[in-house]
């Protein structure tokens, strides 16, 4: 808030379907992920960040949770429970038909794109939970297994020598080396999700989280046995975002800010109907979130 007290105004960008899952920006352009879930349809679409017409980039026939961008495709894997399984698939960033990565897997649910290669956690046995950590070239070719036994992973990062996942069957932090392996868990009875990096630390929400009534936004150096506490939620934060400064959080009905410095929450917007997903510009400059319910598409600038 301003010294005032009084919330910034923040602009609609664009007003589209409900049921945002997912936003990311790239190449001057706020995309989002919009999941039909009553229909088993999913949309990807985008429109300027600094206005303009919305465009649909692409349809998808089944249920996407989460989106991912590198220099020339949207990634995008399809969740279906059936025995036949859906697709992995990427499409042009300015549009057209979606092609297929690699097909038949059951629950596929997450995607990341980090240097040279998209990662994804195809379900391998239903039976145990077992869902492994997978690596795709992002030039092509075959896929590399890099972490089995891990419980439904929902996000990723990483620093100059490990990656990180959170896990959504377990709410669990594991870690393992870049190149794949044995992953641990650093604070075995930690509870996290939403895991970001800034190379040096990470941050993640913690606590609470199969209830959705008290998380926190936590800060862990790796080697450390404490976290830093950088504040609480007042819900269970839906999405978080990293900037050079503060972690931002999606969470319901409020736009919040937790300074890296530990200075303190601020609350940057208020009564918001469902903010679902963040993004910002890496130095916190503009903040950008989609809501489920309304369908906006919003640009907070600082």
């Amino acid at each position: 808030m301003d010294a005032g007290g009084a919330a910034p105004a923040y602009a609609t960008l664009a007003h589209g379907p409900g049921d945002v899952m997912d936003i990311a920006l790239s190449d001057g352009y706020v995309y989002w992920l919009v999941n039909h879930q009553s229909s088993n349809q999913s949309d990807v679409y985008r429109v300027p960040k600094d206005g303009g017409a919305m465009e649909q980039v692409t349809h998808v026939d089944g249920r996407v949770y989460q989106f991912a961008l590198d220099d020339t495709y949207v990634y995008l894997p399809v969740w279906n429970q059936s025995d036949a399984g859906a697709p992995f698939l990427r499409v042009l960033k300015t549009g057209g038909t979606p092609e297929v990565i690699e097909d038949h897997f059951r629950y596929l649910y997450f995607v990341a794109v980090h240097g040279d290669a998209v990662y994804t956690a195809p379900l391998i046995d239903e039976s145990t939970v077992d869902y492994q950590l997978w690596k795709y070239p992002l030039g092509g070719g075959a896929h590399t297994v890099l972490v089995d036994g891990l419980r439904g992973p929902e996000s990723i990062a990483f620093d100059a020598t490990n990656l990180y996942v959170t896990t959504a069957g377990d709410s669990g932090l594991h870690e393992a080396p870049l190149a794949g392996g044995t992953s641990v868990e650093p604070m075995p009875s930690l509870d996290a999700l939403h895991v970001l990096s800034d190379g040096d630390h990470i941050y993640f929400m913690s606590g609470a989280v199969d209830y959705c009534t008290g998380g926190h936004i936590s800060a862990w150096q790796r080697g450390s046995t404490t976290m830093t506490d950088l504040g609480p939620t007042t819900n269970c934060a839906l999405d978080l975002a990293l900037t050079s400064h503060s972690v931002l959080a999606a969470d319901v009905n409020r736009i919040f800010e937790y300074p890296l410095d530990g200075s303190g929450l601020q609350t940057l917007v208020s009564g918001l109907t469902a903010a679902e997903a963040i993004t910002a510009e890496p130095d916190g400059s503009s903040i950008y979130w989609g809501d489920y319910d309304t369908g906006e598409i919003d640009r907070l600038d600082r």
